[in-house]
C-alpha cells in the first residue's frame, strides 16, 4: 500500500544539499578548448604515438584546425540564441532568424568535426563535442550514443559529466543523464572517490525523480557503499563537502532509500533500512520518521507509536520527535495523550509556534473547538502567534461562526504588517469556507478601516481570478487601481476590464496612474 511520505522521509537530507550545490558549481564550468596528446585528460603515450610520421602529425593538425572551427561556429550559435533571449525578456519581440541562424551555425559545426573525425576517427572529445552540439539541436539518442563511445576510449575530466549531465536534466531527459554519470562510476572509474560519491547520489536522485524506483534503490545502496568511507578519505574540497555532509546529516541517503523502498512497497526492508538509520543516530528524530513512516506503510501502527513514545521519553525536548508523537497519538484518537505531549514539548523547550499551532489543529480535527480557543487565548502575552492564529481561523471557518472568523483575520492581518502572504491566508480561508460575499465584506471592512493598507482586497481580487471569476476580479482591480493600491498587476487587469466593457479613457487613465505611481514599467503592458 502506497503512502504520501513524510517530510523527513522526503528530506534528501544535508549530505544531497550539498551535492546539488557542488553539481550547480561544476555545471558552470566548460570542458576546455582541445588539448594536445599531452596533459591530464589525454591517454597515455604508446609506442605508436611517439613513432608517429609527418604525415601522421600533418593529419593531427588538420583535426585540430576543424576542431578550432567547430568551437567558433558553436559559440557563435550560443550567442545568437542569448541575443534572442535578451530581447524577448527586454521587449517582448521573438526573431526566429535568430535561432535558425543557430541552427544553421550547428550543423556547419556538425560538419567541421565530421572533417576532424575523418583525421582523427578516435578522438574522444571531439567525438564529445560533437554530442554536445547534438544535443543543443535536440538530437539526444544520437549524442549519447557518441558519449557512451567516447567513453570506451578514453575518460572525460571529471567536471564534464556533471555538466551534460545537468543539461540533459534540464532538457527533460533524466534518463540520458543517468547514463552520462554511469559512464562516470562505471569501473574503472575515471572518478576519484569524492566525484564517484556525487554521481552516484545524482544517479539516484535522477531515476527518483522520475519514478524510476528500482533503478533509484540501486543507486543508493551503491552510493551508501561508497559513502561508507568519506570521512577517512576526506583529502579534497569534494571529498570534505562530503565529510561535513555526512557529520551533519549522517543518515539521510538511508533516509531516501527508505522513501524509495516505501514506493516499491518493500515494506520489510525499508523498516530494516530504517532501524540502521536510527542505530546509526540514536538522537536524529528524521531517522525517527524514516521508521514510522515505513511501520505505518506496513500497517504496523502499534510499533510506530511505541517507536515514538520510546524516542520521545529519552528526547522530551526535540520538535520533531513531540509533532511526530502527537500526530501518531492523534491517528489513534488518543487526543489526551497527544495534548499532554505537547504540554510536555512546550514545558522543557519553551514557547513554540509550530508545536502550538499542532495542538490547536489537532483539537479541531477532534471538535473540541472551546478547548482549541481556550489554549490559543490563554497565551500570557494576549496575542496567539501567526500559525496557531491561522490554526484557530480554520476552526471558526468549519464552524460557520463568519464573526468570529472575521474579528480573528483582521487581528492577523494588524499583526503581520505588509504581509501579502498572510492577506492570501486569512481572505483564500474566508472565501472557500464561508463563501464570497463574507470574503468580500472582510475585505472591504478591513480596507477601509485601514485606508492604506489594500492587502486584502487585493487578496480577494487574486483568489477571484484564480477561481475563473475573471470580470469581478477585473472590478475588483479597478478599485483598487482607484485607491493607488502598490501592486503592478492591479493596474493592467483593471485596464484590461475597462477595454473589456468599452471604456478605453478608463484604461489609459489606469496605465498612466500606475505609470506615474511608479507601479507600471514594463513595456509591453504600456503597449497594450
Amino acid at each position: 500500500m502506497k503512502r504520501r511520505h513524510s517530510e523527513s522521509c522526503r528530506s534528501v537530507g544535508v549530505i544531497l544539499g550539498v551535492s546539488c550545490t557542488l553539481l550547480a558549481a561544476l555545471c558552470s564550468a566548460g570542458c576546455g578548448a582541445l588539448p594536445g596528446r599531452t596533459g591530464a585528460s589525454a591517454p597515455a603515450a604508446t609506442v605508436e604515438d611517439t613513432d608517429r610520421t609527418d604525415e601522421q602529425i600533418g593529419d593531427y593538425s588538420a583535426a585540430l584546425a576543424h576542431y578550432a572551427t567547430a568551437v567558433s561556429l558553436s559559440l557563435e550559435a550560443s550567442r545568437l540564441e542569448q541575443l534572442f533571449n535578451y530581447q524577448y525578456l527586454r521587449s517582448g519581440v521573438r526573431q526566429p532568424s535568430l535561432l535558425r541562424d543557430a541552427a544553421d551555425l550547428r550543423n556547419r559545426a556538425l560538419d567541421e568535426l565530421d572533417s576532424a573525425l575523418s583525421h582523427d576517427a578516435e578522438n574522444a572529445l571531439l567525438l564529445r563535442r560533437k554530442g554536445e552540439i547534438l544535443l543543443d539541436l535536440d538530437r539526444i539518442d544520437e549524442a549519447t550514443a557518441l558519449f557512451s563511445r567516447a567513453a570506451r576510449i578514453e575518460p572525460a575530466i571529471e567536471r564534464w559529466y556533471f555538466s551534460v549531465a545537468n543539461k540533459l536534466e534540464m532538457m527533460d531527459k533524466t534518463e540520458a543523464a543517468a547514463s552520462v554519470l554511469e559512464d562516470g562510476v562505471r569501473e574503472p572509474s575515471p572518478l576519484s572517490s569524492a566525484y564517484r560519491q556525487l554521481a552516484l547520489l545524482e544517479i539516484g536522485r535522477l531515476h527518483h525523480s522520475a519514478g524510476r524506483l528500482e533503478a533509484a534503490e540501486e543507486a543508493y545502496r551503491r552510493a551508501l557503499d561508497a559513502l561508507d568511507g568519506a570521512i577517512a578519505i576526506a583529502t579534497g574540497p569534494v571529498a570534505r563537502a562530503f565529510a561535513e555532509g555526512m557529520e551533519r546529516d549522517p543518515t539521510g541517503v538511508r533516509r531516501i532509500l527508505v522513501a524509495v523502498l516505501i514506493g516499491q512497497e518493500k515494506h520489510q526492508q525499508a523498516i530494516d533500512e530504517a532501524r540502521k538509520a536510527l542505530t546509526r543516530s540514536p538522537a536524529d528524530p528524521r531517522a525517527l520518521g524514516a521508521l514510522v513512516e515505513a511501520l505505518l506503510a506496513a500497517d504496523r501502527e502499534a510499533e510506530a507509536v511505541d517507536e515514538a513514545r520510546d524516542f520521545f521519553a529519552k528526547h522530551p525536548s526535540n520538535q520533531l520527535a513531540a509533532l511526530t508523537f502527537m500526530r501518531l497519538l492523534a491517528r489513534t484518537s488518543d487526543i489526551d495523550g497527544a495534548m499532554e505531549t505537547g504540554r510536555r514539548y512546550l514545558a522543557e523547550a519553551g514557547a513554540d509556534a509550530k508545536v502550538r499551532a499542532e495542538i490547536v489543529s489537532i483539537l479541531r480535527q477532534a471538535g473540541r473547538i472551546e478547548e482549541a480557543e481556550r489554549f490559543v487565548f490563554a497565551d500570557p502575552e494576549g496575542v496567539p502567534g501567526y500559525a496557531e492564529a491561522l490554526a484557530l481561523l480554520d476552526i471558526y471557518v468549519d464552524a460557520g461562526d463568519e464573526v468570529k472568523a472575521r474579528d480573528l483575520a483582521g487581528r492577523i492581518l494588524e499583526e503581520t504588517p505588509l504581509d501579502v502572504q498572510a492577506a492570501f491566508q486569512v481572505v483564500g480561508r474566508l472565501f472557500r469556507g464561508l463563501g464570497e460575499e463574507a470574503a468580500e465584506g472582510f475585505a472591504d471592512e478591513f480596507s477601509e478601516t485601514h485606508e492604506t493598507d489594500h492587502r486584502a482586497l487585493y487578496a480577494f481580487a487574486r483568489v477571484l481570478a484564480a477561481g475563473g471569476d475573471v470580470a469581478r476580479a477585473g472590478e475588483v482591480c479597478v478599485r483598487l487601481a482607484q485607491r493607488g493600491a502598490p501592486y503592478g498587476d492591479v493596474y493592467e487587469v483593471g485596464a484590461l476590464y475597462l477595454l473589456e466593457i468599452g471604456d478605453a479613457y478608463g484604461a489609459a487613465r489606469i496605465i498612466l496612474d500606475g505609470i506615474e505611481g511608479g507601479f507600471v514599467s514594463d513595456g509591453e503592458v504600456i503597449r497594450r
